[in-house]
């Protein structure tokens, strides 16, 4: 958390670098908009009372023997939400991104999900799940562990926000480590 705390991204914004560190419990309601700055923040529910009566409240993850789990953003993002677990479950293989810095990822071609833009970033925090529907670049999903900035070949590009990791956080350095150095490493997702 003190690495990122006084850090700034090149759109300004550091208000909620420090807080998406902080276990879920501490963490203030406030879900940050990137693209609107400090002042433009959307208020989320509490995570715990947004899911109860839900069917599946998180997403747990397995890579390369680390295992995360992640809330849901159903208020930010709820048709990729949707799109998302309509694909669960789902075994895959993730590698470390070519363009984008710090983030893992893994290139599904054409895959379609159906979705456009919402919740869009092209600067995904450590542990924000972002899904890039395709278009401009392939689809693909993006899982950063430190700082990113969402490009391709193509240029510039964004991807739904739609989960966010609550537990194992402190493990994504170790899973960008293995991805950067030894490669593809088997990914499951699943709804828990």
């Amino acid at each position: 958390p003190e690495r990122l705390a006084g850090a700034r991204r090149p759109d300004g914004d550091r208000c909620a670098d420090a807080a998406l560190l902080q276990p879920a419990a501490s963490r203030p309601e406030r879900v940050a908009d990137p693209r609107a700055g400090c002042g433009g923040n959307r208020r989320s529910r509490d995570p715990a009372r947004a899911e109860v009566g839900r069917f599946s409240p998180v997403l747990e993850i397995v890579a390369a023997g680390m295992r995360f789990v992640a809330r849901w953003e159903e208020e930010l993002a709820p048709k990729t939400v949707a799109a998302f677990k309509a694909s669960l479950p789902l075994d895959d293989r993730i590698i470390h991104c070519r363009w984008s810095g710090e983030s893992n990822w893994i290139p599904w071609g054409d895959r379609d999900f159906g979705i456009g833009p919402e919740n869009a970033t092209s600067y995904p925090h450590p542990g924000e799940l972002a899904l890039y529907p395709g278009g401009q670049s392939e689809t693909e999903l993006l899982l950063p562990y430190g700082y990113c900035n969402f490009a391709s070949k193509a240029g510039q590009l964004w991807a739904n926000h739609f989960a966010t990791i609550v537990e194992g956080q402190e493990q994504l350095p170790e899973l960008g480590r293995v991805t950067l150095w030894e490669g593809a490493q088997r990914i499951t997702f699943r709804a828990l």
